[in-house]
């Protein structure tokens, strides 16, 4: 555990940062026990590849993807925590799992039903294109299972500081609609990559309104460096930049085509950092 401490004050950042990695993980021990828990798992930080965070499930101390689908991983927090997917209501919901590497018209994916009756959330008709599919009804005490979905929400511990910027940015964007509204553009997504640590990414398309098929319409991107700044005031400051000054004339534009573009009144560049 001293190499490790070490290696975490080490000057190369991709050494420090995995080091830290191991440090946190061994103190979160072996697999959460509990009826449901969501823990949110980040891959070892090494920029090799196309690592994913995931929201892994856990009933009965039994991660639930990792036993039911082998053919890819937990679907991130952004998918199943942040955007509300688990809340049990009366109406009942098919949510998807997780999805195959491959995507799911390949391989596919794991789907479950949640509803809520009276004191209980009922998880049933699990459905993927693997054997064993099954309608076993997987039952909770509703109070518990909201206790932990709230607690899920609002943890964002394990984010990294690029990680925080671009949610910071995306809760601004979705608050004040303004922001990109008064460029007639239009939020599009905001997220980190682990193989990109220390960058930002945020999208916007122009114009606002989602127009048909066939007029012009394209999609701007902006990556902004994170490394040794604040994850809040970077957020601000993106935030307020584009607040004073139209975010088309420094994104690059990374979606549609060079006619669309110009004739939108645009000029195209190639993208080139996406």
């Amino acid at each position: 555990m001293e190499t490790l401490r070490r290696n975490a004050r080490s000057g190369d950042p991709v050494e420090a940062r995995r080091a830290a990695w191991v440090i946190a993980e061994s103190a979160k021990g072996g697999v959460p026990e509990g009826r449901f828990v969501i823990r949110v798992v980040v891959p070892d930080p090494h920029p090799v590849g196309f690592p994913v965070v995931e929201a892994r499930i856990v009933i009965d101390g039994m991660p639930v993807v990792a036993n039911a689908f082998d053919k890819g991983p937990a679907g991130s927090p952004d998918q199943l925590v942040h955007s509300g997917q688990l809340r049990a209501t009366s109406d009942p919901q098919e949510v998807r799992l997780a999805e195959a590497y491959c995507t799911e018209g390949c391989c596919g994916a794991l789907y479950v039903t949640i509803t809520r009756e009276g004191p209980e959330v009922i998880w049933k008709t699990w459905r993927s294109l693997l054997p064993g599919d099954h309608s076993l009804e997987t039952r909770f005490d509703a109070a518990e299972y909201d206790r932990e979905i709230t607690r899920a929400e609002q943890d964002h511990s394990w984010e990294w500081p690029a990680r925080t910027v671009a949610r910071l940015v995306a809760e601004q964007f979705r608050a004040d609609p303004a922001i990109l509204g008064r460029w007639n553009c239009r939020p599009g997504w905001c997220t980190a990559w682990m193989r990109d640590f220390d960058t930002a990414r945020l999208t916007f398309g122009y114009p606002a309104r989602r127009t048909p098929f066939d007029e012009p319409s394209v999609q701007f991107g902006l990556v902004v460096d994170v490394r040794d700044r604040d994850p809040v005031a970077t957020a601000a400051e993106i935030v307020e930049s584009i607040r004073e000054a139209d975010p088309k004339t420094t994104a690059e534009i990374i979606g549609g085509t060079q006619d669309g573009a110009e004739k939108l009144g645009l000029a195209y560049r190639k993208p080139s950092r996406w």
